[in-house]
């Protein structure tokens, strides 16, 4: 039996090769979309799932976001046995070298990771040499990955070997471990011993500080163990610690956060975050793209359902029964479905390379046993079931006397449920186009808006011993250049966190983000200060004064921060807020100190006139100051554009795939249009004769579209309104919804629906009304 369907179904198939061809593609189009979203979506919601220990692992956070003070761990370690196992991390870019007599020098810059040997413990790392136990025991020490190994070293072996990083730090190989996956939290090419660091910034004892915050720390907990009051502990220890009475209604801010939670957060730390929101879209819209390609299948198999009625008739004339029919037209469609999963598996892997470089993410299919088993046997027939089973209904209902009278046409009322599909459409178009403008919309107010700095012309150089030790005589040299208009030094990017400090205001400690710079910092960077002075060069401002920003001052000083004392500093002046996160926080208060320490960057700002000619001045005194020292830039506008690069990303797959679910829509309302104008044929002809014009018969056929217009949108509105709300709340800075989103999608769907229609209504318009008087 199953042998005669599966026969009669691919001659049927074969017989009708257009609308094979057309449903076979807008199913595989539509699938392999699906696929390819739903790869992306599994590797994001399994991040991490390599390591062993994941759920026991916890961040110690703190009010400012992912880093806690330095002493923390060690002192908690030290203390409770629950906490003994952790480890400290901080990345930071350095300059990797290795020199090997006789050939030039290989050299990559590489964000490393600076950690305490015990984080091959807290960890999982699966290490190709060296011992897990024993590796970075000193901060002479590195471990590398497979990659950077192999950049560096080629084929040979590493350990032992000796690399230079920023030309100062000479280190030993001692372990080489794989890749981590591209779906971790925490990404290092590289491991170094954070006592590293110390040397780096040249800070003694910044390690056991309990008043910088600049560092992450993880901890390793049993499985079942009292959170609360491991806290409370917790809490006593810092009350003792800061010197605060414990029955004061300020409390130490501070939470251990599940490590499987910190990937989809929203917290600031040092890591790019996946976005749940983000992921729930694109759910909703391989669910959309799917839903798109079956309902094309089922409006373009009952649009053409004519063409299956002779047969139908015949068969139940000889006895065939409803349910034999209905088996016969869903074996058709399983069939069609394989072909499309197997038609867009191939596609799947074409594209997965141009994918994979898309979402700058490696994305493999694999192909285990549950996976085969969802893609060629699960989907296919859920596929068959959801595109195939009411064409199947339908086309099995045929009567015979109503075939036989020539009357299977106008008997198909059926337009409830075409109907239906048709306004599911393009409610889906709706959403997609009023989505894709809110998404564009909030790009362009991220790249517009004001972060209260100039960023533009300013060039960031990597500071070092020697330019540290010359840097007024530097500083002057570049000022002799006419296009170098400003010069400073600073502890950090003015959009990243900088570091954090512990102030001391009114008797309690608040833990607050600094930058520590020097007195040019304010109009290189274009800052604007609201009230007081900018920092006077020389020792009577030096380590001395602070300016704070608008939000510490509101928040901290309503009645005027200007004289007021913030841990032996006086505050000078008010600098209006401005962004130096990401507009996804909100601004928070905020210090900057003048002073001589951790001077890692010196910004450069450029007038913009002859810039090769500018860099090549900076990099030949560069070379006179530091020769030992490879002269490397940065813009501070590419570094703004690096933190929108995910919502860019995002934006960019929103726009494509929302392309294709559109064009796919557009299918389907071909078909449906083809649909309704062949029933309308022998109408269109008495109107004809009638006198009725080209354009009049248009119109009036036009108007049930422009109805399902109008349901569509009350349908997607409200819809396309939350999802468009709720991926805004990433941002603590977005555009309002504008009513013309929504005026736009309207009128977008409306003129697919004109066109549509009237491609086919005037065609058949045009016809003789003899013709389409005869048809039928």
């Amino acid at each position: 039996m199953w042998k005669h369907q599966i026969q009669i179904a691919f001659r049927n198939l074969l017989k009708r090769k257009q609308i094979t061809l057309i449903n076979l593609l807008g199913l595989s189009i539509g699938l392999t979309i699906f696929i390819l979203i739903s790869l992306y979506l599994d590797h994001q919601w399994n991040h991490d799932s390599f390591q062993k220990n994941r759920h026991n692992i916890y961040r110690i956070e703190s009010i400012l976001g992912g880093t806690s003070a330095n002493a923390w761990a060690p002192h908690f370690a030290q203390k409770y046995s629950e906490m003994n196992q952790y480890a400290r991390i901080k990345p930071m870019g350095l300059r990797m070298e290795y020199l090997e007599e006789g050939k030039p020098p290989i050299v990559y810059k590489e964000r490393i990771l600076l950690a305490d040997p015990s984080v091959a413990e807290v960890f999982s790392f699966d290490f190709i040499l060296g011992d897990p136990q024993k590796i970075i025991q000193t901060k002479s020490e590195i471990a590398l990955s497979e990659s950077l190994a192999l950049k560096l070293f080629g084929e040979e072996s590493p350990i032992g070997k000796t690399i230079i990083a920023d030309s100062e730090f000479h280190l030993t190989v001692t372990g080489i471990y794989k890749d981590l996956p591209s779906n971790s939290t925490i990404k290092m090419p590289a491991l170094i011993n954070i006592k590293l660091f110390e040397d780096v910034i040249q800070t003694p004892g910044y390690l056991e500080s309990w008043d910088n915050w600049g560092l992450e720390s993880y901890v390793v907990l049993p499985e079942r163990f009292n959170q609360q009051a491991l806290i409370q502990k917790l809490k006593k220890e810092l009350y003792a610690a800061y010197d605060i009475s414990e029955d004061t209604d300020k409390e130490i801010p501070f939470r251990l956060a599940p490590f499987s939670e910190i990937y989809f957060s929203k917290i600031d730390d040092f890591w790019q975050h996946g976005n749940r929101n983000n992921l729930f879209l694109f759910s909703a819209i391989s669910i959309f793209i799917l839903l798109i390609a079956c309902i094309n299948f089922i409006n373009i198999t009952t649009a053409h359902s004519t063409l299956r009625a002779r047969e139908v008739g015949l068969k139940k004339v000889v006895g065939a029964q409803k349910k034999q029919l209905c088996l016969q037209f869903l074996t058709e469609t399983l069939i069609l479905s394989y072909l499309a999963v197997l038609v867009a598996i191939t596609l799947t892997e074409l594209l997965l390379p141009i994918y994979s470089q898309l979402v700058e993410t490696t994305i493999q299919m694999q192909y285990s046993f549950r996976n085969l088993l969802i893609l060629l046997v699960a989907l296919p027939v859920i596929l068959s079931i959801l595109a195939g089973l009411y064409p199947s209904i339908v086309l099995s209902s045929f009567k015979v006397s109503h075939i036989l009278k020539g009357e299977y046409v106008k008997g198909q009322k059926g337009g409830f449920l075409q109907k239906s599909l048709t306004i599911v459409q393009f409610a889906i178009g709706i959403f997609l186009i009023v989505g894709t403008i809110g998404l564009y919309k909030q790009m362009d107010y991220i790249q517009k808006k004001d972060p209260g700095y100039e960023k533009e012309h300013i060039v960031y150089l990597s500071t070092n011993q020697d330019i540290n030790k010359q840097f007024d005589s530097f500083k002057q040299e570049l000022k002799k250049n006419p296009n170098i208009i400003g010069i400073t030094r600073s502890n950090g990017h003015i959009q990243d966190l900088g570091q954090v400090w512990t102030l001391s205001i009114d008797n309690y400690n608040n833990i607050t983000s600094c930058f520590w710079v020097d007195s040019d910092f304010v109009p290189t960077m274009g800052l604007t200060i609201l009230k007081g002075r900018n920092f006077n060069e020389g020792e009577a401002d030096r380590d001395k004064t602070l300016l704070i920003n608008e939000e510490l001052a509101s928040k901290y000083f309503p009645d005027g921060a200007l004289g007021k004392t913030i841990n032996d500093r006086e505050v000078i002046g008010v600098v209006k807020n401005f962004n130096y996160t990401s507009l996804h926080s909100k601004i928070e208060p905020l210090t900057i100190g003048y002073t001589s320490e951790f001077p890692n960057l010196i910004p450069v700002r450029l007038s913009g006139n002859d810039l090769e000619e500018t860099l090549n001045y900076i990099e030949k005194q560069w070379g006179r100051f530091a020769p030992s020292h490879p002269f490397t830039y940065g813009f501070l506008d590419s570094q703004f554009d690096h933190m929108y690069k995910e919502d860019q990303r995002y934006l960019k797959l929103f726009l494509i795939f929302s392309g294709l679910a559109i064009f796919l829509a557009c299918m389907g309302l071909f078909a449906m249009a083809a649909f309704i104008a062949e029933r309308k044929t022998k109408e269109i002809g008495v109107r004809k004769v009638l006198g009725a014009s080209e354009g009049r018969i248009a119109l009036l056929l036009s108007k049930s579209f422009t109805r399902w217009v109008v349901f569509a949108n009350l349908l997607a509105w409200p819809v396309a309104y939350y999802f468009l709300k709720k991926w805004l709340s990433n941002f603590a800075y977005h555009i309002q919804i504008e009513w013309y989103f929504f005026f736009i999608g309207a009128i977008f769907a409306l003129f697919i629906a004109q066109i549509t229609i009237l491609s086919h209504t005037l065609k058949t318009a045009r016809k003789n009304p003899l013709e389409s008087l005869k048809y039928e």
